[in-house]
């Protein structure tokens, strides 16, 4: 067969130019009926398609020159010193699919994944467990498939072992994947197999309807922590959350055993996005570590309706197969389950919970997990609310002001009520976290994943999943895109069953909304276009605060804001000092006056308590000294009526110490009363002295006694 001369795309940025090539042979296109299947479950799976095409995939040039019938990118060396995202992170492949030629640019996706990243497919049991290291150069690729010089899809491929992955044209996405140990003589193709995405029914008794109620349970509060070491300012410091996802079987029966996990990493890197935005007021990064897939039912994990005893069961399994040491690779701060279960939170039977997690349960080995229903590409904010949660982040509007009427929803709504703008986290849900880090709770984030690549670019979910397949990831396999309904960037509408549905979800960065558009933040704008990332800068400090007391020492704080400039487009947050603490009005408080405890319970005298009235009295906690606790001056019992006493506040009524309460933590307060200072007094009774101030006072003297003994004293 002759070798036609083709157009090409040679494509190093947005702007393509045509290229002809002259007398290019890539050799005889494979038809499905010559070329055999050795491996029996592939020849079983792809015989069973309606339609598949054999192709030989080849590496070419930036200008579609042949290069090599090899598909491995040849990354160079680690050890290289090399420029992010430069010219050997790019490679080129060319296609030839259903009488049309093909140009895959495409790019190295190192991500935000693991370099130690490992994937366990678990049948049941640890004796069948099959798992995969992530090893030698990175071969995961994203891009754009061009064809005779115009921008027709996009890719997203593995090289590992011939190309893998997934590609999505105009008329639809389809699968690639190499003929499995075809045998191959050196400089022969390698056959491929390129078959439309199915299209399957859901499984008995699955909802694919996200709803609009994110009903959660917390139900344990965190009772015990570690001793850590404390400072008086709160500083602002990058946190990896070493991650470990599960996928049950009903996910893995659901989106395919082999495309189950491109989903996943999808899912994950917009949460990933979500936990960089500033609003968070925290450097914290999401890695994952470790995916684990269940092909069978796993031993001693039962996923059931019930949330709370899914929440249990997976928090015990988790649990135990988690590494001790966090030297090992495989070892996670916290372990997300999803699954396409109906779950509900409270009974055994579907309802509209999406997720449920430990409230602070983050470096507590069997607290730090959580459960979420896969519902489509809005898993992902399942996925960051229970994360929210495990961080000690409240829902907005539970015992906070944060979500008022008429204001748009945040990450830790209740409810995800419609709204255009993008969601962010709450002033609320940034002082909890806050709060948790700076008490020292998240004390298993600060070690750094050892050969993580935390700064490559992340591709938009929407460019792998056009709106068709997001419709058909919240409705079922039949919804198709409603093509009636404007404006897609804001809200995401869906035909199904003849109508027109909408979750009120927008559709997800990356979506095509026009000729050469995208979605980018509920805003539609020419592809290509998404801002370069801009780094925090921390702004000037605010002027010291109003003292919180009058008299017996209270505290004052001044802050900075991360805001000159703001980050954006996922730049770093910024790292450092951002609030800082002193004493002030040191002096004592007239005798007789009550305490600063008693002023803070008496706030509560004319607040209903059960329908009844009461004067409370404090009620000190040796384990919580800085939580406000009150009973009734006649009561037996008592109530926790803050999680933090006002700053200044004594931890300890009576004795010697100074110690005082700052930001809900017990800061020990030296005589020069600074705050953390190990400034004591002399033998003098002087604050910082050296003893010199006084001196001892000896004498002798001698005194009989009626029996006309002496004694002699000095």
């Amino acid at each position: 067969m002759p070798c036609a001369q083709g157009r090409w795309l040679a494509n190093l940025s947005v702007v393509a130019r045509l290229l002809t090539l002259g007398g290019l042979c890539y050799g005889r296109h494979p038809q499905p009926g010559q070329v055999r299947f050795p491996d029996r479950r592939q020849e079983h799976f792809i015989k069973a398609l309606p339609e598949y095409h054999v192709v030989a995939p080849v590496r070419v040039d930036a200008s579609g020159h042949f290069l090599s019938y090899g598909l491995r990118h040849p990354y160079p060396s680690s050890r290289r010193k090399r420029a992010a995202d430069g010219p050997e992170d790019r490679v080129y492949y060319r296609i030839s699919h259903e009488e049309k030629d093909l140009f895959f640019n495409l790019t190295v996706n190192q991500g935000f994944l693991s370099k130690s990243y490992i994937v366990e497919r678990r049948h049941g049991n640890l004796s069948h467990v099959k798992m995969v290291a992530s090893r030698g150069p990175p071969c995961h690729l994203r891009g754009t498939v061009l064809q005779q010089g115009t921008r027709v899809g996009t890719a997203a491929l593995s090289s590992c072992h011939g190309l893998t992955g997934l590609f999505h044209l105009p008329h639809g996405d389809f699968f690639i994947e190499p003929v499995k140990e075809h045998p191959r003589a050196e400089g022969e193709h390698h056959p491929h197999v390129i078959y439309k995405r199915r299209r399957e029914e859901p499984a008995c008794g699955l909802k694919d309807s996200l709803g609009s109620a994110r009903k959660l349970a917390l139900r344990r509060e965190r009772s015990t922590l570690p001793g850590r070491s404390l400072s008086r300012r709160s500083i602002s410091r990058e946190r990896w959350v070493e991650t470990l996802v599960v996928a049950d079987t009903k996910m893995v029966e659901y989106h395919g055993s082999e495309n189950v996990e491109s989903y996943i990493l999808t899912i994950m890197n917009m949460v990933t996005g979500l936990f960089h935005n500033p609003s968070i007021g925290n450097a914290i990064h999401i890695v994952v570590v470790r995916l684990i897939l269940l092909e069978e039912e796993e031993q001693g994990l039962k996923i059931v309706h019930h949330a709370e005893k899914t929440l249990s069961s997976f928090c015990k399994w988790q649990k135990s197969i988690n590494p001790k040491s966090d030297l090992n690779p495989a070892h996670h701060d916290v372990a997300v389950l999803l699954t396409r279960k109906d779950i509900c939170a409270g009974v055994n039977r579907p309802c509209e919970t999406l997720g449920l997690s430990h409230l602070s349960g983050m470096c507590q080995p069997h607290r730090s997990c959580n459960i979420n229903e896969d519902s489509g590409l809005p898993l992902a904010f399942t996925i960051a609310h229970e994360l929210g949660h495990s961080f000690g982040i409240q829902h907005d509007g539970k015992e906070n002001d944060c979500e008022p009427v008429g204001r748009h929803p945040f990450i830790m709504s209740r409810q995800l009520q419609y709204n255009p703008s993008p969601l962010t986290w709450s002033q609320c849900s940034k002082e909890y976290i806050t709060r948790f880090l700076d008490r020292g709770w998240g004390f298993c984030l600060d070690d750094m994943p050892q050969k993580k690549g935390l700064k490559s670019k992340v591709i938009a979910p929407g460019v792998i999943y056009d709106v068709h397949h997001q419709c058909q990831l919240q409705y079922g396999p039949n919804a198709t895109f409603c093509q009636e309904v404007e404006n897609v960037c804001q809200t995401l509408w869906c035909l199904v069953r003849g109508f027109c549905r909408s979750k009120l979800d927008a559709a997800a960065d990356g979506t095509r909304c026009g000729e050469k558009k995208w979605c980018m933040a509920g805003k539609c704008i020419t592809v290509g276009k998404k801002p370069e990332s801009i780094p925090g800068g921390w702004g000037r400090w605010s002027a010291w605060s109003h003292c919180s007391r009058t008299c017996g020492a209270g505290a004052q704080s001044a802050e900075r804001l991360c805001n000159n400039p703001e980050p954006k487009f996922g730049g770093k947050y910024c790292t450092g000092e951002r609030k800082r603490y002193r004493l002030c009005n040191v002096h004592p408080c007239r005798p007789g006056a009550p305490t600063f405890r008693q002023m803070q319970c008496s706030e509560f005298d004319t607040v209903p308590y059960k329908n009844e009235f009461y004067s409370w009295f404090p009620v000190f906690s040796a384990a919580h000294p800085c939580e406000l606790y009150c009973r009734p001056i006649d009561g037996q019992f008592s109530e926790k009526m803050l999680d933090a006493v006002i700053d200044g506040t004594p931890c300890f009524e009576g004795g010697n110490s100074r110690n005082v309460c700052i930001n809900g933590i017990c800061k020990r307060v030296g005589c020069d009363y600074e705050i953390d200072s190990n400034a004591t007094e002399d033998r003098c009774g002087v604050c910082l002295g050296d003893g010199s101030a006084c001196h001892t006072v000896r004498k002798m003297f001698k005194q009989k006694e009626g029996s006309g003994n002496t004694r002699t004293c000095h």
